[in-house]
């Protein structure tokens, strides 16, 4: 039998798991205090080859993102999520100049 969970796996004030090891790889993850996900970061060792950083809007948090960063091995995309509809479905997203996308219901 494997042990793909260590026995000393952190949890925060509200019940969530903080930190996980799964075989050699670690993942660690924070909360805002609205209990919505913040940051996924997953390495192995000294090694970090994913950040995963979601943002929410500071004036109208309704759970719908605003932005994602995705650093890979030192490559950072951000995505950009500028329009939802009535229904909170996303309607528009960008990544700089380099992609943009509009979806209609």
């Amino acid at each position: 039998m494997s042990t793909y969970v260590d026995g000393t796996t952190p949890y925060a004030p509200f019940g969530g798991l903080t930190q996980m090891t799964l075989g050699a790889v670690a993942k660690t993850r924070a909360d805002n205090s609205r209990l919505q996900l913040t940051s996924l970061i997953a390495g192995a060792g000294a090694t970090t080859p994913l950040t995963l950083g979601f943002g929410y809007s500071a004036t109208q948090n309704n759970g719908n993102l605003s932005s994602q960063t995705i650093n890979h091995a030192g490559t950072v995309f951000t995505q950009n999520y500028t329009g939802y509809d009535g229904a909170n479905r996303l309607t528009a997203a960008s990544e700089g100049a380099n992609w943009a996308q509009s979806y209609a219901y």
